[in-house]
């Protein structure tokens, strides 16, 4: 997919700093410390689901900041990694079409913030709907089972009519906010088990499977 650079010291900042460093993306970054926001508007050819690629440096330890997508909180980010290194984080939200708003907002502070990179997730081009299937949402469709659901601890993935092959599972919130990502591997007729995490809240999530050019996307009860 087409991947859009958004520099740090291009955007619209608060309370932060720029600095120089050849290191860094375009020889700039944003320093922000005990206060500050970064505000990057980012403009989209469709809606559904995008990477946001975060190119940070951490002087020490790790640091959580606030993320908002067009005005609402969809999570805290914890940027982790090498001390003193450019590092790159991957956190996947849903966008409008046309122009959105990325900001970053000091939780923790103190920590370096070199670029945003936006892309359209790997053949997740939109988010899903109820009652979409893969063909509606143009994608290459294949034959998945999961089960059970309502699912409380497991949720078990049987890709249908393959040998072994690998994949990937995402997992969303119905706002398009990712909650859980793991790559897997499919013995055949044997389903492989994704482990759910405990503290998630009970309701429905997109889940979304891809292997190569294909996916497989759908909705599940989380108890």
């Amino acid at each position: 997919p087409a991947t859009d650079v958004y520099e740090a010291e291009l955007a619209s900042l608060t309370g932060v700093a720029i600095a120089n460093n050849a290191g860094a993306s375009g020889g700039q970054y944003v320093n922000m410390e005990g206060q500050g926001t970064i505000t990057w508007a980012v403009t989209v050819p469709s809606a559904g689901t995008y990477d946001l690629d975060f190119g940070y440096l951490i002087p020490y330890g790790n640091k959580t900041q606030h993320l908002d997508v067009n005005g609402t909180r969809v999570g805290d980010v914890t940027f982790s990694g090498t001390a003193n290194q450019w590092l790159e984080l991957t956190y996947t939200v849903a966008l409008n079409a046309g122009q959105n708003t990325v900001t970053l907002t000091k939780s923790w502070g103190y920590m370096h913030f070199d670029y945003l990179k936006v892309q359209a997730t790997p053949a997740a081009r939109a988010l899903p709907t109820a009652g979409t299937d893969a063909s509606e949402a143009g994608l290459p469709p294949f034959l998945v089972a999961v089960y059970p659901n309502p699912a409380t601890e497991v949720l078990n993935l049987r890709l249908q009519g393959t040998e072994a092959e690998a994949f990937t599972v995402v997992l969303y919130t119905l706002q398009g906010q990712t909650v859980l990502r793991e790559q897997m591997v499919s013995q055949g007729s044997e389903p492989a088990t994704l482990r759910l995490p405990n503290d998630l809240p009970e309701g429905f999530y997109y889940y979304q499977i891809l292997s190569g050019s294909r996916s497989a996307t759908g909705k599940v009860y989380i108890e």
